[in-house]
């Protein structure tokens, strides 16, 4: 009786552990305020600015998929604790060096922070979740309603982020990054005390030696190509996440041609986000209202059509704010959705982690060819129509594959 006692409170404390990681996972005070904070702490230029941004990109793009080997072959948690300690040695060396060199070097922490940390706590909540999935079927939680939770409370700390620093830029541009510092002091902190699932779960064990020695980039692509549902469902999370991602980046400078900009700018986008939050939350009883994913994803997609062409259109900003909550939420929709169809698919490869990264490189390959194609309309509302037609034209494309498309579990 007293071990169902001991276990009942270590599984609260792991439960607490997890929903605080994932709050704290996009707590980001610092965003807002990177080009003016650079420019007016750190004394570096436009073109150095660029650079320090670009460095990002490219870490990302250089550590996506080997991070995702490394945590399929070792641990998920070893490379959450790699990925919060790179973060969190980033951002010491921004609050507290001028030296250019060292200022690109904690961006390429940050992106191999991020990199460790993006597949790897995907697939970490999924062993989590099947090791204690007696637990919540008692409750009548599925994995859906579970993804849904995580992802609406990492809206909210990005949400709550914006607003803090918002509040405190007052007192200086140090501030914002001495909050987001100890974000990530405490999402350290709650990954130390998370249990190692990979060794409880029957169906998804990453511990087993014979698994980590066959894990690789070679097998990871082996086992999606010969699965064409993995295949499918890889490309369809990919295009999904580019879309909604490449409208989201657009917008911004939409809004400085239609003159939203400053307090209404960062008010819009804080406000929005909460949205966001709400849509995940809400996410699981729209999906049993629509009874299949493939009719939900149809419906979202011609949302989004009508949400793109209204932004190409407005210019009253009450009007624009109101399409901006709507774009939030269908992106709030989209998010678990996406997770929890790719996630169950991988339920049993031994390649979880290294296939989600593939997903994440596909993703940014597909946004950046969709930027690129989309600037060279000259006028920002042609390029939102010309976004709505390859929305329409993927929507048309998924409904001809209507017959395997995210049939219903």
């Amino acid at each position: 009786m007293k071990g169902d006692v001991t276990e009942q409170k270590a599984a609260g404390v792991h439960y607490i552990a997890l929903i605080l990681y994932s709050f704290f996972q996009r707590f980001l005070p610092y965003m807002p305020f990177v080009a003016t904070f650079l420019s007016k702490e750190k004394n570096l230029g436009n073109s150095q600015i660029v650079v320090f941004l670009a460095v990002y990109s490219i870490g990302v793009f250089l550590l996506e998929v080997p991070t995702g080997v490394i945590a399929d072959r070792f641990s998920n948690k070893l490379s959450m604790l790699l990925g919060s300690f790179s973060l969190l040695i980033a951002m010491l060396l921004v609050l507290f060096t001028k030296n250019i060199v060292f200022l690109y070097l904690s961006q390429f922490l940050c992106a191999l922070g991020d990199s460790l940390n993006s597949g790897s706590s995907e697939t970490y909540s999924f062993a989590f979740f099947e090791s204690n999935k007696s637990h919540y079927e008692k409750k009548s939680i599925n994995y859906e309603k579970f993804v849904s939770l995580l992802q609406s409370l990492m809206w909210t700390g990005l949400t709550l982020s914006f607003l803090l620093s918002s509040l405190f830029i007052g007192f200086g541009y140090y501030i914002p990054y001495y909050l987001t510092l100890t974000g990530f002091a405490i999402n350290l902190l709650c990954v130390f005390v998370l249990p190692n699932c990979e060794k409880k779960s029957s169906t998804f064990n990453f511990s087993d030696s014979s698994v980590k020695e066959k894990s690789s980039l070679k097998s990871a692509l082996k086992e999606i190509f010969f699965s064409k549902q993995i295949l499918f469902y890889l490309i369809v999370s990919a295009i999904t996440s580019a879309l909604v991602s490449s409208v989201y980046l657009l917008l911004q400078p939409l809004m400085n041609e239609r003159g939203f900009s400053g307090f209404s700018n960062g008010f819009l986008y804080a406000g929005a986000t909460v949205f966001a939050s709400l849509g995940s939350y809400i996410q699981p009883v729209i999906s049993s209202i629509f009874k299949t994913k493939q009719k939900l994803f149809t419906f979202l997609f011609f949302i989004c059509i009508l949400l793109v062409i209204g932004f190409g259109l407005v210019n009253n900003f009450i009007c624009f704010i109101v399409l901006f909550c709507v774009f939030r939420i269908v992106n709030g929709l989209f998010s678990p959705l996406l997770i929890s169809i790719l996630n169950l698919s991988l339920k049993d490869s031994k390649n979880h982690t290294t296939i989600l990264s593939l997903t994440s490189l596909l993703s940014n390959a597909f946004q950046s060819v969709l930027l690129y194609a989309v600037s060279f309309a000259s006028v920002l509302s042609v390029q939102y129509f010309s976004i709505a037609v390859v929305l329409f034209c993927l929507l048309l494309v998924f409904i001809s594959f209507g017959k395997y498309f995210l049939k219903s579990e």
